[in-house]
């Protein structure tokens, strides 16, 4: 008798055992991203592109759960994520949207050796960081092609209003440079992130009329912006950034967005029908495309037995090299200027018939 209690208190402890082994096994991703207020088309586009990813590549994501937080555009509520995902959820790896959230996490993430992975093209957040990663180019690449357009047109001024914001300042100052000394922006209006009356400002641009304007504003600032114009009467041709496209897909934002140029990456074909078909839109595509890559190459790394420690994954990331996603192939980059970053294509894009199309 006291062999078969023995023998039943070891098989108990070996199913325990192998339990516990299994749950080892399984890591949570954490995400962190905007799926309310303004900015939640970039934030559900990035939730799509994770869960599209998931649906078309079920193997490599069998010991992987993504657990979602709302941080509604807001670093408090971002920090407040940040803090339930680790302590709570023991995340192992971050994703999160926006160079707000990485410079409120980012000590944070540092300290505590958190693989962060920032949906993000401002290159502050990770610069010296050694665990911050951006999942795409940085702001001056995006900015250098765009100048090369713009000189283009034989303009020596282009006018722009701008919302208040570091982010969106960074681009101008970035574009700035880039266009050089024969050529430079005029700065119309710096206006809050609130404001959607323009109509004192589109008076002022009238000698414009008809010629290239830069608009560096929230979506809901274009849309109030383009609106306004056209009713008075006011014609230009904008550019601006890819805010252009999240504009776009707002009601009434594609005829009032139509035309509008700037430079971001560009999905394949066959991902933008995928997304499409599953989703009902292409709002965000390049979004849903970055997170739709970074799942896979999570899910890759995972697989391969990578993820367990977070010196181990690091060190994966830092050896990708031209590995082949839906918005082309990339590969890791470290620049003094710009940290850590996967590099892909850009293109110039203008949007036609409500989405944005590569220029030729």
């Amino acid at each position: 008798m006291p062999h078969l209690i023995r023998n039943c208190i070891f098989t108990v402890v070996f199913i325990w055992s192998l339990s516990v082994q299994a749950d080892e096994q399984v890591k949570t991703v954490g995400v962190i991203t905007t799926l309310s207020g303004g900015m939640a088309t970039i934030g559900k586009a990035i939730k799509n592109g994770v869960e599209l990813a998931r649906t078309e590549h079920p193997k490599l994501f069998q010991n992987l759960t993504f657990i979602y937080e709302d941080d509604q555009f807001d670093a408090k509520h971002g920090i407040s994520a940040y803090r339930k995902l680790i302590t709570i959820n023991r995340a192992s790896v971050l994703f999160g949207f926006g160079g707000y959230l990485a410079h409120a996490i980012g000590l944070s993430v540092e300290r505590d050796k958190v693989p962060f992975i920032n949906f993000n093209f401002e290159a502050a957040p990770a610069v010296g960081k050694k665990f911050i990663i951006r999942s795409t180019n940085y702001i001056d690449q995006y900015m250098l092609l765009l100048a090369q357009y713009l000189r283009n047109s034989n303009t020596a001024e282009f006018p722009i209003i701008q919302t208040e914001s570091t982010f969106l300042s960074s681009m101008i100052k970035s574009l700035e440079n880039a266009l050089g000394a024969e050529t430079r922006l005029l700065s119309i209006a710096t206006v809050s992130p609130n404001e959607t009356d323009f109509r004192t400002i589109i008076t002022k641009l009238r000698k414009y009329s008809g010629k290239k304007i830069g608009l560096f504003l929230w979506p809901e600032q274009l849309i109030a912006f383009t609106r306004q114009a056209r009713e008075f009467g006011f014609s230009a041709e904008y550019f601006g950034t890819d805010l252009c496209e999240t504009a776009a897909v707002l009601p009434t934002g594609a005829a009032l967005m139509e035309g509008c140029v700037y430079p971001d990456n560009e999905v394949s074909s066959a991902f933008r029908e995928s997304y499409r078909r599953r989703f009902g839109d292409e709002a965000q595509l390049t979004f849903a495309g970055s997170a739709y890559d970074m799942a896979v190459l999570i899910g890759t790394l995972q697989s391969e037995g990578k993820l367990q420690e977070p010196l181990i994954f690091m060190k994966s990331l830092r050896e990708v090299k031209d590995f082949s996603g839906v918005l082309g192939k990339y590969s890791f980059r470290d620049e003094l200027a710009a940290g850590q970053f996967f590099q892909y294509a850009v293109q110039i894009k203008r949007i036609t018939n409500g989405r944005g199309v590569p220029i030729e």
